[in-house]
């Protein structure tokens, strides 16, 4: 009977390590947070309808989202308040970009037990910034986060100076630092 407990107690947990180690692809989002004002107040969003491709491999995380990316337009981003949302899409990246697609690719995927680390290479404008992502799964859900410093393209400051200046509730400061969060369930 002592064996038969520990043994179950053994399958019931390696059944869960196991069930964690990878995600729920359908799930998967991409959220962020900006800055603005000299008090550096947060300003989330989220990216609606991002096209995504994935690894073949959706036993483990890193045989998901090693090489995986993610592309979307600037117009599927989505601030939560129509005027925001405009600024960013209109202004922001009007300037940055020319409000072209940004892509995303995934890669040196790491993992521990309930957590580990990947790279996202942010390209923007044809431009590339690498962004380290620590992530975590508690209780069914996966989130990594990083900080994409937005200075690294070329036209960010000019961006961030015409967003500070079409957004009054910036009071004229628009941070260049994102905080980028990637969630989905684990499964």
């Amino acid at each position: 009977m002592k064996k038969f407990l520990v043994s179950a107690v053994l399958s019931a947990s390696l059944f869960s390590y196991l069930n964690a180690a990878s995600i729920d692809k359908n799930t998967l989002t991409i959220n962020f947070e900006g800055y603005k004002t000299a008090n550096m107040v947060g300003t989330s969003g989220t990216v609606k309808n991002p096209k995504y491709t994935f690894g073949k491999d959706e036993s483990s995380i890193k045989g998901l989202l090693n090489g995986a990316t993610a592309t979307f337009s600037p117009k599927n981003i989505d601030m939560g308040v129509e005027l925001i949302t405009n600024n960013i899409v209109n202004v922001f990246f009007k300037t940055l970009n020319n409000g072209k697609n940004v892509d995303v690719k995934i890669t040196n995927v790491i993992e521990g037990e309930n957590q580990g680390s990947l790279t996202a290479k942010v390209s923007i404008g044809g431009q590339y910034e690498t962004v380290g992502l620590h992530y975590t799964i508690k209780d069914g859900k996966f989130e990594a986060k990083g900080v994409l410093d937005l200075f690294a393209f070329k036209n960010s400051e000019q961006a961030l100076k015409d967003l500070a200046k079409a957004a009054p509730g910036h009071a004229g400061i628009s941070w260049s630092i994102v905080e980028i969060t990637l969630s989905a369930n684990a499964k």
